[in-house]
C-alpha cells in the first residue's frame, strides 16, 4: 500500500495533531489516578480516625459517670464530715448557756 505525496502532505501535520491529543488523554488519565489514590488516602485516614477515637456520646457517657462518682464521693465525705461536725457543735452547745452566752468559772 503506498501512499501518494499529496496524501503524505495531508497525514503528517495531523499525526502532530493525534499525538497532542494522546498526549492529553494520557495525563487525562494520570490525574485521574492521582484523585483517587488522593480519594481513598482521605477515607482510609477517616475511617481509622474514627475507629481509634470514641464516639462523642460514649465520652460524654463515661464522662457524666465520672462526675457522679465524685459527687457520690464527696456526699459521702459530707455525711461522714457532717456528723464530726455536729459532734463538736454539741460540745459548744454544752458549754454555752440558754442565753447564748459561755459560762467561764474562775
Amino acid at each position: 500500500m503506498t501512499i501518494r505525496t499529496v496524501d503524505m502532505q495531508v497525514l503528517i501535520p495531523k499525526s502532530s495533531e493525534i499525538a497532542k491529543l494522546q498526549q492529553v488523554q494520557q495525563q487525562e488519565n494520570q490525574v485521574r489516578q492521582q484523585e483517587n489514590t488522593q480519594q481513598i488516602n482521605a477515607e482510609t485516614v477517616k475511617t481509622t480516625t474514627n475507629v481509634n477515637d470514641p464516639q462523642k456520646s460514649e465520652a460524654s457517657h463515661i464522662y457524666d459517670k465520672q462526675e457522679e462518682e465524685k459527687r457520690r464521693r464527696k456526699a459521702r465525705k459530707g455525711k461522714a464530715g457532717g456528723k464530726d461536725e455536729s459532734e463538736e457543735e454539741k460540745g459548744k452547745r454544752s458549754l454555752l448557756n440558754a442565753s447564748g452566752h459561755l459560762d467561764i468559772t474562775v
